[in-house]
């Protein structure tokens, strides 16, 4: 594992215990907020009970600690595949884990941005303005921002991708140029065939002449 991946490693790490401790300490907090009447889509579907993810919360209670298990087993799957020589396994192991932690936590924030986006008096009828907003979905941002560290830390460096991109060119190079010489040989092969045969055609030819200039 790279100094840059161990670097992400630890910032998503940091983040995501960071912000559960967060949530735990302002879970007996709460606010008040009055409607206004305007259309705000995104705050009556991540409360509503079409919600599917408070089933899938409630049935996983693993979901309920932020994006900490999710970033602690793609850690170690990372870590292990690097150590046992499977570090592609490791790699799209952690990204499963990120991309389920993204799916869980990254509903809560894209419906506050559609309602915000949509008529701003949503942010305070709806989410109970920016402190109510940020009790709401402060810790699926942060566990947002943790699994795009995730992201970040198995992504394969520049220099390694050119260096396999110039790998593959230069093998289809290699292969197009032994296709292509071993077609230059069989034409030349083909092609001296005919004057083989003209000269042996000529030979006799020759020999007539020689007779004809005998008999005379």
């Amino acid at each position: 594992m790279s100094r840059r991946s161990r670097l992400w490693w630890a910032a998503s790490l940091t983040i995501a215990v960071g912000g559960m401790a967060a949530s735990l300490s302002t879970s007996e907090f709460g606010w008040m907020y009055f409607g206004s009447g305007a259309s705000c889509p995104g705050s009556e579907f991540y409360s509503g009970e079409q919600n599917p993810l408070w089933d899938v919360a409630a049935y996983v209670p693993i979901l309920s600690y932020g994006a900490v298990p999710m970033v602690a087993l793609g850690f170690a799957a990372h870590w292990l595949g690097t150590r046992v020589g499977r570090a592609r396994i490791g790699r799209v192991t952690a990204r499963a884990m990120a991309a389920i932690a993204l799916v869980v936590h990254g509903v809560g924030p894209l419906a506050f941005l559609v309602d915000v986006a949509g008529d701003r008096v949503c942010l305070y009828s709806e989410w109970g303005g920016p402190e109510g907003a940020w009790f709401s979905i402060g810790p699926n941002v942060v566990a947002v921002g943790a699994a795009l560290c995730v992201f970040a830390a198995v992504r394969r460096p520049r220099h390694r991708l050119r260096a396999l991109l110039g790998r593959l060119v230069r093998a289809r190079w290699v292969r197009r140029t032994v296709a292509c010489g071993g077609a230059g040989r069989g034409g030349a092969g083909t092609g001296g065939r005919p004057g083989f045969g003209s000269h042996r055609q000529g030979v006799p030819a020759h020999h007539s002449g020689h007779a004809a200039g005998a008999g005379r």
